[in-house]
């Protein structure tokens, strides 16, 4: 072996360690390149789980804005808005070397609304604390399954649910009283999405059991206010 030769090989490795030493100090000292986007429903409503992916390479931390005040420190979180409008979402990753930012446009709709008015068979007296019954599915709501949602109107006789899919939905309310009980079955339209979808209910007098009859709900008279017939 040519001891000359391994001279060489030692003296291209020592010429060799700095330029090593310098990349590696460059990776580290390289600024965080954020990117993100988001997951949701089509057309996002106020009200829905919008799920925040996070793309980010060289970061250590992060600084979220959603644009209606509200911030988060995780790496990929999960907001939700509670009103509609157009928010600029910002993203601001952070290391050793300083920090960088990336914004995206994100747009809220109004939510899908289902209300109802639930009145006696007048349509004169709002009936409190009337359960209401809501299905998505004519089977289930003729079996008297348990519902997809439920809830209880308050003191003007309305209730009403959030985030609702442009569907038919299927109808029961039920207010029970000393000496009887008063019972709407029926069905609306097809909800129009990000809209306000009111109905009017007017409910029978029972005094025992008997075949209840179901109708096609009348829409409200008005989508903006809290107003029946």
């Amino acid at each position: 072996m040519n001891p000359y030769d391994q001279d060489w090989q030692f003296l291209r490795m020592v010429r060799t360690v700095p330029f090593v030493v310098i990349l590696v100090a460059i990776a580290c000292n390289r600024l965080p390149e954020p990117d993100f986007h988001f997951v949701a429903e089509e057309n996002p409503e106020a009200g829905d789980s919008i799920v925040f992916i996070n793309s980010t390479r060289n970061a250590d931390s992060y600084a979220w804005e959603f644009g209606d005040g509200g911030t988060s420190s995780l790496e990929s979180p999960v907001y939700i808005y509670d009103r509609a409008g157009i928010f600029d979402v910002k993203l601001t990753a952070l290391n050793d070397a300083g920090e960088e930012s990336v914004s995206r446009t994100l747009t809220i709709h109004e939510p899908t609304e289902l209300g109802f008015f639930v009145y006696d068979s007048t349509g004169k007296i709002a009936l409190a604390a009337a359960e209401v019954w809501v299905y998505d599915n004519e089977e289930e709501w003729n079996n008297f399954d348990d519902p997809l949602i439920a809830g209880t109107t308050d003191n003007q006789g309305f209730v009403n649910f959030m985030n609702m899919d442009p569907l038919v939905y299927y109808i029961w309310v039920f207010k029970e009283e000393a000496t009887g009980f008063w019972v709407s079955g029926g069905y609306t339209s097809p909800l129009v999405r990000h809209e306000k979808n009111y109905y009017n209910v007017l409910c029978t007098w029972f005094t025992e059991s008997s075949t209840v009859p179901s109708t096609h709900f009348t829409t409200a008279t008005t989508r903006s206010s809290r107003r029946g017939p």
